[in-house]
């Protein structure tokens, strides 16, 4: 029997405590920050950083309404520099 993979959150057992307490997303915030440090490895400008790691960010969640396309659009035309 296989173990699961055990994820490195970078937390003390008390802010995980915390953490799960309030109902957040470890894991999901985890990925949000090494896309983000990802981008800053290869991005100059700080805000194509942030437009590029909204979207990625986005892109993790299903899209079930219009009001949620119409962010994942415009997030989309930010990070690719389509201002139109």
């Amino acid at each position: 029997m296989t173990e699961p993979l055990i994820q490195n959150l970078d937390l003390l057992d008390t802010e995980y405590a915390d953490a799960v307490a309030q109902g957040r997303d470890l894991i999901g915030e985890a990925k949000e920050r090494q896309i983000y440090q990802q981008i800053v490895a290869y991005e100059n400008n700080p805000e194509d950083v942030e437009a590029k790691a909204r979207f990625l960010s986005l892109l993790g969640n299903p899209v079930v309404n219009d009001a949620q396309f119409e962010i994942l659009i415009s997030a989309w035309k930010d990070a690719c520099g389509d201002k139109s």
